[in-house]
């Protein structure tokens, strides 16, 4: 993902994509999170929803 220039942003719809993974994701690429409103309190274990 580096070489190919990055993540600006990643979506998240279900909760199979969360994790860990999410904080180290957004540490290296200063990626911004997305996902429905009903679903940011499940998302806030593992990262801060910013769409």
């Amino acid at each position: 993902m580096a070489e190919l220039g990055g993540v600006a942003y990643q979506f998240l719809s279900h909760r199979d994509e969360l994790g860990d993974s999410l904080k180290q994701i957004r540490q290296r690429f200063s990626t911004r999170h997305g996902g429905h409103r009903r679903k940011q309190e499940e998302f806030s274990r593992y990262a801060s929803v910013d769409i």
